[in-house]
């Protein structure tokens, strides 16, 4: 059996961005990665938009790039998935879509775990937030 984890916009901004509040907890978690990492397409889109909101230039190009060709799968969510997510997102109370878009991901493919510094996760049935 493979196991999965989830990997979360906010945790792939701390492991990016040397001066954030929780780089070195990212750093020391994904070099005890396990599992094989998965990362929807909502949260690479969430992420290199932040970065390019926060920073500019070239790095969100980079950690983009950086991102699509590490070891992470990326699972694109599907057109028949989004009003699922929309539900997801309504009965939970996230912020945001593509937390709830990986919560869809995460229970077609039997996801259990997310590192993540979001604690929205934590009102999550069935979710275990790693960071």
């Amino acid at each position: 059996m493979v196991f999965m984890i989830m990997l979360d916009t906010s945790f792939l901004i701390a492991l990016a961005q040397g001066k954030d509040e929780n780089h070195e907890r990212a750093d020391a978690l994904a070099k005890e990665f396990d599992e094989r990492t998965i990362v929807s397409d909502h949260v690479l889109l969430e992420f290199v938009t932040h970065l390019a909101r926060r920073d500019g230039g070239e790095n969100e190009y980079m950690a983009g790039q950086k991102l699509l060709s590490s070891d992470a799968d990326m699972i694109c969510i599907g057109r028949d998935d989004l009003g699922e997510a929309l539900d997801v997102m309504k009965k939970y109370s996230l912020g945001s879509f593509a937390d709830a878009s990986s919560i869809v991901i995460m229970r077609k493919l039997g996801v259990k775990k997310i590192a993540s510094f979001d604690s929205d996760f934590d009102r999550v049935a069935g979710v275990e937030r790693i960071c």
